[in-house]
């Protein structure tokens, strides 16, 4: 009984917390202090709007990755951590050479040397795609595999372990094989 409660209850604040940082876009500009993402790289969004944007992955990726670090075991903890930053690493790579390609020949040589910028631009307003958001995860998984294999800390038996063959059911009954 106390199960579908706490997925109740957790369900409910995930969905506040999503409710939440969408509502971060409709904070006013001058909240920032009238900050914005433009310059001679290129003009974003506005931050309230970009906020919202990560904000949304980030929490849209919290259950998955508190629940892997958590219930699975750490080797898998660390091979998904391990994976995820693989993949943001080839995509920041790849941005790299996309920019690379389509933007350094269409600027002049003055523009050139706001490389750097323009490329921490590009992943500033690069909502469509969580770059970002999948290294945090992938770093955050890393290292919590490390620690739970180097501590010992291993996962909680799960439900259908404590009802293997002969065990008490939460009733009190055994249950047969």
């Amino acid at each position: 009984m106390k199960q579908p409660i706490v997925a109740c209850l957790t369900a409910g604040a995930w969905a506040a917390g999503m409710f939440g940082v969408l509502s971060l876009q409709y904070l006013p500009d001058r909240f920032f202090g009238e900050h914005s993402v433009c310059g001679p790289w290129g003009c974003g969004a506005p931050l309230p709007v970009l906020f919202a944007c990560h904000g949304f992955w980030v929490v849209l990726f919290t259950p998955p990755v508190i629940y892997a670090a958590l219930w699975l075991e750490p080797k898998t903890v660390w091979r998904w951590g391990a994976s995820l930053l693989s993949l943001a690493g080839i995509a920041l790579v790849a941005i790299a050479v996309w920019q690379a390609v389509s933007w350094w020949p269409q600027v002049d040589r003055l523009q050139r040397q706001y490389l750097l910028q323009r490329y921490l631009f590009v992943l500033a307003t690069l909502v469509d795609v969580p770059v970002l958001e999948t290294l945090v995860a992938g770093v955050v998984l890393y290292w919590a595999g490390i620690w739970r294999r180097t501590t010992g800390n291993r996962p909680p038996a799960r439900r259908e372990a404590a009802f293997a063959c002969g065990a008490e059911s939460l009733g009190g009954e055994t249950i047969g094989c």
